[in-house]
């Protein structure tokens, strides 16, 4: 029986989100018909997994699960003394002798703006300028007689100078953030992967037929595996299938060529890996398109996007309307997952929300990093401020079942992650959140928002056809203007518009009639695939022209098409709103199509309409309390529209899809492989013959 081998250098135990992925994953491959083996951290303890582990590597991809070198424990012992001599420093200059130390050259001033009384007594001055000033001034004299002063300065201070200079290298070269460092440890990382997967293998010993699935690696892991294949011929008869999870560009599409000079390194690594793939039987796999789009640019090499698998199968959610709504963050608290914007959160739903019992928060809080960064170790103090006010914490990484308990009871996922972070990065939380059947609130145009942005549209666009009697097209000529210029034009029937750029937003005053609930506004963004997204900003006002209301939404195309819907509400006071298009993120220039904008009517004493569906996506982190209040407020349809989208989630998102990905890429390789051998073997024996 054909073994699926998963390695990954980043499990040290049972629990975690590493070792969740590889459980699914062996589950499945097991199902499937594989035998599973499990390759794991040397530190991991078998405490009875239901299939064979390998302790194998010494190194985890992530840094911090390295043990030191010498060099770092240096660099470390440094640290701590420079800071205990920080420390005796500060406190040697704010004390009565270092007072007198600052005042030594106005001593006479001191004495005449201070009594007698003073904290600092005139015995301690008087003692020390019996000292001080006759030793000062016989090394005064000394200096004035020694001869070429000036050359045996400049002898010194450009001794001082290099030496300076060699110590700052070599504090870089041993400093845990230096470049040098960074580089050896890069270069040790590649060398002890390989060392570690040729001992592996060749206790494995692989065979055809075998799949071997690296689901954490880099540029080092990926660079060790060709001496692995160069040191140990039977290695090269499993097939292998290496996943890369970690963004390459910063930003968005658009954006990438000014940073493509840097991955000059990136591409030359897989360059010269691509070279040695003559025998070897190699595929290539990231979890977003966005992130395949971005290694595809940097490598030539095809990449596939494959699921994210730890997921369970949903079921039906139905809430207990005796029990509070759970307001549910997990994962680390780390600044770019957003952590920090809890206490304000807590803070704005307390009156409402918190104290009257309707909701409760449950905050995964345990730090990244041993001391944690700054803004979570901020966060957290003041969370735990209100700790026990329907606010739990969990200050350690939680177990398997703990967390898979805490999520399967989760109403509300709140994700306020880093838009720009996220743009290419996948999240595991929020596609078990889908699959579960799990409002969320994320980021807008992140690549959070684009996993339930179609959903939304779909459900703006079913809203104006079930609701065609209450939708109210604005005039097909109506005025816009360009903010940068003051030129202005009518749509016209083409309705095809342009924004952005130099010329900055599109803006146009429509009146509103009466009984109107809602503006909506659709069109088709043409350059969706290179990440660009539309900023809508609607600003009302009342019958006396002053402004009564503003809203925004950022229109980010789904996957399924590039038509973005909107839908704002407008106050029963408002007569004319101030329409206002623009890039969502640059000064790009924008082309829209088939552009439709309206208003929806809506009969007074009805229940507002909710304004999207699965989920609520937030323009900026100062609107994130109020998509979470949208979600609370029509809870219902958000839990409905998210059990309606689980199947579709799920469907992609699940181990045996990944298994099954991975076996066929591997089978085809195969047969194409035979079907080639096949064929020139013919060739060769027809030649023979002739």
């Amino acid at each position: 029986m054909s073994r699926f081998i998963l390695i990954d250098q980043s499990i040290v135990d049972i629990g975690g989100h590493h070792y969740e992925y590889a459980q699914h994953v062996l589950s499945a491959a097991k199902a499937a018909g594989y035998t599973p083996v499990l390759a794991a951290h040397r530190e991991f303890k078998d405490t009875g997994a239901p299939w064979k582990v390998f302790p194998a590597y010494r190194l985890g991809f992530w840094k911090r699960m390295s043990k030191a070198t010498v060099g770092e424990r240096l660099a470390k012992t440094y640290t701590n003394l420079y800071h205990r001599f920080f420390v005796l420093k500060t406190r040697l200059f704010f004390s009565q002798l270092g007072f007198l130390w600052v005042v030594r050259n106005n001593a006479i001033e001191y004495l005449r703006w201070h009594p007698f009384d003073s904290a600092f007594k005139i015995g301690y001055a008087a003692a020390l300028a019996v000292i001080f000033l006759p030793i000062r001034a016989l090394f005064r004299i000394l200096a004035a007689i020694v001869p070429f002063r000036g050359f045996f300065r400049q002898i010194w201070e450009t001794a001082w100078t290099t030496m300076r200079g060699a110590l700052g290298l070599l504090f870089e070269s041993l400093s845990s953030g230096g470049t040098l460092h960074d580089w050896r440890f890069q270069r040790r990382k590649a060398k002890m992967f390989a060392a570690d997967t040729l001992d592996l293998l060749r206790a494995l010993k692989p065979e055809a037929g075998d799949l071997i699935f690296i689901p954490t690696l880099g540029v080092p892991e990926m660079v060790g595996l060709t001496e692995v294949w160069d040191r140990y011929q039977d290695s090269m008869r499993p097939s292998y299938h290496l996943l890369f999870r970690r963004n390459l560009y910063d930003g968005r599409e658009w954006q990438y060529g000014d940073q493509d000079e840097l991955m000059t390194p990136l591409r030359n690594a897989f360059l010269a890996f691509r070279s040695r793939l003559s025998s070897a039987r190699v595929f290539f796999y990231t979890d977003t398109e966005e992130l395949t789009k971005q290694h595809e640019r940097v490598s030539s090499l095809p990449f596939h996007t494959c699921p994210i698998p730890h997921t369970e199968s949903p079921s039906l959610r139905v809430a207990s309307p005796a029990k509070p709504l759970q307001l549910v963050y997990l994962g680390d608290a780390r600044a770019e997952k957003g952590y920090h914007y809890f206490p304000a959160l807590v803070e704005d739903l307390r009156r409402d929300f918190l104290a009257t019992g309707r909701v409760e928060f449950k905050i995964q809080s345990n730090y990244n990093i041993p001391k944690g960064e700054s803004e979570a170790v901020v966060a957290r103090c003041l969370l735990q401020g209100v700790g026990g006010d329907g606010v739990t914490l969990f200050l350690e990484p939680l177990p398997s079942e703990q967390y898979r308990s805490v999520l399967r009871e989760a109403d509300l996922l709140i994700l306020p992650y880093d838009r720009d972070n996220y743009y290419a990065r996948s999240s595991g939380v929020l596609i078990e959140a889908l699959t579960a059947g799990i409002p969320v609130v994320a980021p807008a145009a992140s690549w959070l928002g684009r996993q339930f942005a179609d959903s939304v549209y779909e459900y703006r666009n079913r809203l104006l056809q079930t609701r065609e009697e209450d939708v109210v097209p604005a005039r097909r000529h109506q005025l816009w203007q360009q903010s940068g210029t003051g030129k202005s034009w009518y749509l016209g029937a083409s309705r095809e518009m342009h924004f952005g750029g130099e010329d900055r937003s599109a803006q146009s005053w429509i009146n509103v009639p009466r009984d109107t609930g809602y503006l909506w506004i659709r069109m088709d963004l043409d350059s969706a695939e290179e990440g660009h997204a539309v900023l809508l900003n609607v600003t009302g006002h009342d019958r006396s022209g002053r402004k009564c209301e503003e809203s925004s939404d950022i229109l980010a195309p789904g996957y399924a098409s590039t038509q973005v819907v909107g839908l704002v509400p407008v106050g029963p006071q408002t007569t004319k709103v101030l329409v206002s298009l623009r890039h969502a993120f640059a000064d790009v220039e924008l082309t829209v199509t088939n552009f439709e904008i309206g208003f929806l009517l809506q009969n007074e004493g009805d229940a507002p309409l909710p304004l999207s569906a699965v989920g609520a996506g937030y323009t900026d982190v100062g609107n994130l309390s109020a998509a979470v209040r949208e979600v609370l407020a029509h809870y219902d349809h958000y839990r409905d529209t998210a059990m309606d989208n689980a199947p579709a989630a799920y469907d992609f998102h699940n181990a045996g899809r990944l298994v099954s990905m991975l076996s066929t890429q591997a089978s085809t390789r195969e047969s194409t492989g035979a079907k080639q051998e096949t064929g020139m073997a013919k060739t060769v024996a027809a030649r023979v013959s002739a």
